[in-house]
């Protein structure tokens, strides 16, 4: 019979996969709600509720958006999956990584991954870069708005970088505050 710790780690288990599960399909419905924004942002501008600079800096603005929240997806997902890591080393034998599991899920997963969130993250500041190289080349736009498009576009890639780097820290402070099992039961 199990012991309420193992009760208590199993849910715990369910849990995170669970968390994990929940981020991957928050990801497809901000890609909707950016899909909105970018066809109310042009409806607007087409309408002539606002100006083609405010419609591009709201593309922009929700493009960086979207960036930090893939960011910060991604951190939660490495993050349950470190926890799954130590859970699983609760329970399972040395003899189960490569039979049940790969071998590779006994280290916890890089921040730096091949996960969707990367991928997302470099299609959004694509798709802006391409959004600003675009507007920059309209002849009949005026300079000054230009000027400031670009100065919201620099603003928002270095606090990007900056949010990435600190996420990271954070991902590193995890690594090393929960380490897990060191040596997985041997049976």
């Amino acid at each position: 019979m199990p012991s309420r710790r193992e009760d208590f780690l199993l849910e715990m288990y369910r849990a995170r996969w669970d968390d994990i599960a929940r981020a991957e399909d928050s990801m497809w419905k901000f890609i909707a709600f950016y899909s909105a924004i970018l066809a109310s942002s042009t409806i607007a501008f087409e309408k002539g509720l606002i100006i083609r600079s405010g419609a591009i800096t709201l593309l922009l603005l929700f493009g960086f958006l979207a960036i930090l929240v893939a960011l910060n997806r991604n951190l939660w997902f490495v993050r349950n999956l470190g926890l799954v890591s130590n859970l699983e080393k609760e329970f399972l034998n040395i003899a189960d990584y490569g039979v049940l599991i790969p071998h590779y899920f006994k280290e916890k997963e890089r921040f730096h991954n091949w996960e969707i969130y990367w991928l997302q993250i470099a299609v959004y500041f694509i798709v802006n870069l391409i959004i600003l190289i675009l507007y920059i080349r309209i002849p009949s736009e005026p300079i000054f708005w230009k000027y400031i498009v670009c100065a919201i576009f620099i603003f928002c890639t270095l606090f990007s970088i900056y949010y990435w780097c600190k996420q990271k820290r954070i991902y590193n402070i995890f690594i090393e505050d929960a380490k897990g099992r060191k040596n997985i039961l041997e049976k």
